[in-house]
């Protein structure tokens, strides 16, 4: 998920006081701030809105939703696991979302009982 790479280079070019690359706020902090309070819907619509008022001033890059994704899994109701999958299958691109279904199948046959991943799989692969 994270680029351990890319962070191994952001932590020595840092030691050895090199410049280091603007960091950019993840927009998926807001898309789930707005997700709670709203609903898919508006939560689609404000990351829309960042990524074309400010492109360059977020990162959208899947990897922090994939993050927090993982966690609905074990640890979030099921109602969180709908909004979230509603939501990451909206915004996210086509590629991504087969790339996430098809790891919440593999999940599936590790945690055949688990009814977050089901209900996002459904979702996300309209399967279910």
């Amino acid at each position: 998920m994270f680029d351990l790479q890319a962070l191994t280079k952001l932590v020595l070019d840092a030691a050895l006081g090199r410049p280091l690359p603007k960091l950019h706020p993840p927009a998926t902090i807001a898309a789930l701030r707005t997700l709670a309070g709203s609903g898919i819907e508006p939560a689609v619509a404000r990351w829309d809105s960042l990524k074309s008022a400010s492109p360059g001033g977020y990162d959208f890059s899947p990897d922090y939703m994939l993050f927090i994704g993982k966690s609905f899994l074990n640890t979030g109701s099921s109602r969180e696991a709908e909004l979230f999958a509603g939501l990451f299958g909206r915004i996210m691109f086509a590629g991504v979302v087969a790339e996430v279904a098809a790891d919440l199948r593999t999940f599936l046959k590790e945690n055949p009982g688990n009814e977050n991943a089901k209900i996002m799989l459904g979702i996300l692969a309209g399967e279910g």
